[in-house]
């Protein structure tokens, strides 16, 4: 009642045109109805309990007067149904206990019909009497069901009605839809969360076992080698010996030879002529050769190949008659055994031609010998083919184990959930304090529902007809005042009518680890190559962004407010996502610290920038490209990269080409050094980057005007706030405000294209162990491979630019003291892997005291080792490593890159000791 008596005071006080006596009245009428709901609820509750209690005691006949009052009545109206009513009775209790301010009408109802369902259905199929359709047909229904031999009034009408009307079968079909749909409405499901819950269950994950290594033909390899060099080794004028004696082997010849041109002479009309050609002869005998070269299965060998082992003395003799025919046949017939066993894949076996009588070789041909000459050189040809092939399949293999390996989930770490008790009490209060609170300042308002999130919870509150929006929001300090919060947002929900959201930070917040959102379905099934992770929203769903929608980014927000961790889920989530074919990436560090970790990736085209004029040249040179990229589409009539690279895959000749996202993790310091050259490529690039593949991910912490300038605003349409000091700052950010509300750590607002509302997203969570992991992973699937060419026109743009400006950039003392050939002599060593002083003599055309200077700065920069006498030096680092150096800051610039000459190699090393005078120190090499 203190709710009324405040509510008339106020109105008076503000001078409302409703009376006092109007006010209090409708004040009481709403207490008393904000009271009475929840009580009503717990009421029915414990009816619907007590009723379930007693109808399970009807089961074991328990006799009472309420007992059997309400046993009959129920028997009586629902017959076989009775037995399914205490479940259900109990189900509705418990909906109505817990039911969290939510409707919970339809969902009793369901459960209470889902007892007559199931009586109808069996009213068809148990009951045994047979009904007529009369007015004694209720009575009887009655009766019946009071003995539990029908399904009673209510059950056995349904029951007989359907049945008579759509036939038992299709009766019970449709009874059977009608209670899953009950179900389904009583859980608050839909057929298509349940159709997602199966299809996300954890299905065991397919392990790849190493496939067994066809066994090798060991046995009986003495026996199949002899067999074939029988076969293919046999001189073309000797026949098949099997005996000992040759003068038997070669009558039966000469008889198929006779018999021969007996056929040919016995045709009176034969065109042909009467002696065969010797080519016709030698045919069946290469064909009978080159099928001894296809390796035999064992069932081959139990019908082609003789059973019977050879004598020793005829393997002696035939031997013996081999050797000087050809010499080198037996390194020949050994050269496809090591073959077969040195080639990457198991031999094709083709399948076993039909058994066919082996012809007897002719020797002589109407008395006319006939001299052959051993097929060797096709014998060879093959051998050269089947290296080939091996050679070829090796360099493929090879080829195909260099590519892209996508780091596995199990790097990621899980974090554990919160309890579900302190979550519920934390809820709850909230819930009741903030009703209290809205009815205290007289706004009709109720609350509907609450959706509970990572870092915020949303109570969804449904305003009364002619309640102003405005009348709520002004109350955001009050209301946080009683919940005791640092600040609540009130914004309106979209797609719901007259539902306004009251977002309150919660107490215990849970992280959003960023493996939550890789391994759930919506990132796993984005198509796009450029999707990232951006967290989980309110209501708990996985948000996944797709850059070339966007198609430009921009991060803003305060120090600690969790730029940098979004940064890192933006390109570990591109390493998950796609390979070095389809996205390179260009990282511009000015902080030194942040993206560094990420050097030797192979996604990289140049090292991570950290020099803030270098990385103006390479926002000069994503504009280059950009416009080489749009005369080539224009060449070949496309619009865009996706069809570009649809039509490279079909063209031969034609290389598709990657998306290019440029990563510039503090937009500030490149503002202060190159402010007119940065925005100037910021914006020609945001303007036609979309459709050649260009994208921009800009991130900072100084959302001022002079950083983000109006003109980057208008192209970039694209942009996630975090917490920031004021509503000013938000303005600039997202053009409204509602990021000073944010709470920080993660806590974001995502404003894609195309959206008309900001949308509050817990941002992924991810830790430095997880990136090393990660990175770790993806460095040993593949090294970088840096493009010389955007690094040499990096190098121009800068170089330009310090010419332009005039005046040379100060250095630091430490900085005089370096050659400015330090570079150059650098990549000469990098280039032969050696360092000598005499070599820098010769190629940088220098005196020895210069090079021995140059050789002792390298060893102190860490180039190249210590003095080891006469040997030469070893140089430390790879030319990558090098080539992230030069794009580190406080580095000497040097003079202009060398030409690239071939270096001469030595064969010897040359002793760099010169004759010194003994009064000076000698110089190391």
């Amino acid at each position: 009642m203190a709710t009324a008596k405040k509510s008339p005071t106020r109105k008076s006080a503000s001078g409302g045109k409703r009376s006092g006596g109007t006010t209090r009245s409708t004040a009481g009428k709403r207490a008393s109805a904000s009271g009475a709901t929840p009580i009503r609820r717990e009421v029915g509750a414990l009816i619907c309990f007590l009723l379930a209690i007693f109808a399970a005691l009807g089961y074991f006949n328990v006799s009472a007067l309420f007992i059997d009052f309400f046993t009959g009545l129920a028997k009586g109206l629902i017959g076989y149904g009775y037995y399914f009513l205490p479940p259900a009775l109990l189900w509705a209790s418990f909906v109505l206990f817990f039911h969290r301010g939510r409707p919970v009408r339809l969902r009793v109802w369901c459960i209470l019909l889902l007892p007559v369902l199931l009586g109808a259905v069996l009213q068809m199929f148990v009951a045994k009497g047979e009904y007529a359709w009369s007015w004694s047909l209720i009575p009887t229904l009655w009766r019946e069901g009071g003995q539990m031999s029908s399904g009673g009034v209510l059950s056995g009408l349904l029951g007989l009605a359907f049945s008579g009307l759509f036939s038992k079968i299709g009766a019970t079909i449709f009874f059977v839809l009608a209670g899953a749909l009950m179900v389904l409405a009583a859980c608050r499901l839909s057929f298509s969360d349940v159709v997602d819950y199966f299809r996300e269950m954890p299905h065991p994950e397919y392990e790849e076992q190493p496939l067994p290594e066809r066994p090798r033909r060991t046995q009986k390899p003495q026996k199949k080698r002899e067999v074939r060099r029988s076969e293919i080794d046999i001189p073309v004028d000797d026949g098949p010996e099997p005996e000992p004696e040759p003068e038997p082997d070669r009558e039966p010849k000469a008889k198929g030879a006779a018999a021969l041109f007996q056929r040919k002479e016995s045709s009176f009309f034969n065109h042909e002529a009467s002696v065969p050609a010797p080519d016709a002869l030698l045919r069946p005998d290469e064909r009978e050769e080159e099928e001894t070269r296809v390796p035999l299965t064992e069932e081959e060998d139990d019908w082609d190949l003789p059973t019977e082992p050879e004598p020793e003395e005829a393997r002696a003799e035939q031997a013996h008659r081999e050797e000087p025919a050809s010499p080198a046949r037996s390194e020949e017939d050994e050269a496809p055994e090591e073959q077969e066993e040195s080639l990457p894949f198991d031999p094709v076996i083709p399948p076993p031609a039909p058994f066919a009588p082996t012809r007897p070789q002719r020797d002589t041909l109407a008395g006319i010998p006939i001299e052959r000459e051993p097929a060797v050189e096709k014998k060879e040809e093959k051998a050269q083919a089947a290296q080939e092939v091996s050679r070829d399949l090796s360099a493929g293999l090879a080829q195909g184990g260099q590519d892209y390996q996508y780091p596995p989930v199990d790097l990621l770490t899980q974090s554990p959930g919160l309890s579900d008790n302190d979550v519920a009490g934390e809820l709850n209060a909230n819930q009741i304090r903030l009703s209290d609170t809205i009815h205290s300042f007289g706004i009709d308002a109720t609350i509907v529902d609450a959706i509970r999130g990572p870092s915020v919870t949303r109570y969804e509150l449904e305003l009364a007809q002619g309640v102003r929006m405005n009348k709520l929001t002004n109350l955001t300090d009050d209301i946080a005042l009683a919940l005791g919060a640092t600040g609540v947002r009130i914004a309106p929900i979209p797609d719901k009518i007259s539902m306004v959201g009251i977002e309150v930070p919660n107490k215990l917040v849970a992280p959003v680890p960023i493996r939550d959102v890789i391994d759930s379905r919506e990132f796993r099934e984005s198509p796009s190559k450029v999707s990232f992770a951006v967290g989980k929203d309110i209501s708990n769903r996985c948000v996944v962004c797709n850059i070339a929608k966007l198609p430009h980014l921009l991060i803003a927000g305060t120090t600690g407010s969790g730029k940098s961790v979004c940064t890192n889920s933006l390109i570990v989530s591109l390493l998950y996502k796609s390979s070095p074919e389809e996205v390179r990436l260009i990282m511009v560090d000015p902080k030194m610290v942040e993206l560094g970790i990420y050097n030797g990736i192979p996604h990289l085209l140049i090292p991570v920038v950290t020099d803030p004029k270098k990385a103006a040249g390479a926002l000069q040179w994503a504009v280059t490209e950009m416009m080489k990229r749009y005369k080539r589409f224009s060449e070949v009539g496309v619009r865009d990269l996706k069809s570009y690279n649809a039509l490279a895959k079909r063209t031969e000749g034609m290389e598709t080409m990657p998306s290019v996202v440029v990563v510039i993790d503090e937009l500030a310091d490149l503002m202060l050094v190159a402010a007119k050259e940065v925005e100037e490529s910021i914006c020609r690039v945001a303007q036609m980057g979309r459709a050649s593949g260009m994208h921009l991910i800009i991130a900072t912490q100084r959302p001022s005007a002079d950083v983000i300038t109006g003109l980057m605003k208008a192209n970039i349409p694209s942009r996630i706030a975090f917490a920031v000091q004021s509503s000013l700052d938000s303005r600039i950010i997202l053009d409204t405000t509602g990021a000073e509300k944010l709470v920080g750590r993660g806590d974001m607002l995502y404003f894609p294209l195309g959206s008309g509302k900001p949308q509050r997203v817990q941002g992924c969570m991810i830790t430095d162990e997880e990136v090393a992991a990660v990175v770790d992973f993806v460095k040993k699937g593949g090294q970088a491979d840096y493009d010389e060419a955007v690094l040499h026109e990096i190098e121009q743009n800068a170089a330009a630019k310090d010419k332009k400006s005039g005046a040379p950039a100060p250095e630091s003392d430490g900085q005089d003291e370096y050659d400015e050939l330090l570079p150059n002599a650098i990549e000469v060593v990098v280039e032969t892997g050696m360092a000598s002083v005499s070599m820098l003599q010769r190629r940088l055309k220098l005196g020895y005291s210069r090079a021995a200077r140059l050789v002792d700065q390298m060893e102190e920069k860490g180039v190249v080792g210590p003095f080891e006498g006469s040997k030469p030096r070893q140089v430390l680092i790879t030319k990558a490593q090098w080539q992230e150096m030069q794009y580190k800051q406080h580095m000497p610039s040097g003079a202009s890159p060398m030409a690239a000459e071939p270096v001469p190699e030595e064969l010897d090393f040359e002793d760099d000791a010169i004759a010194q005078p003994r009064d000076l120190p000698p110089f190391d090499a």
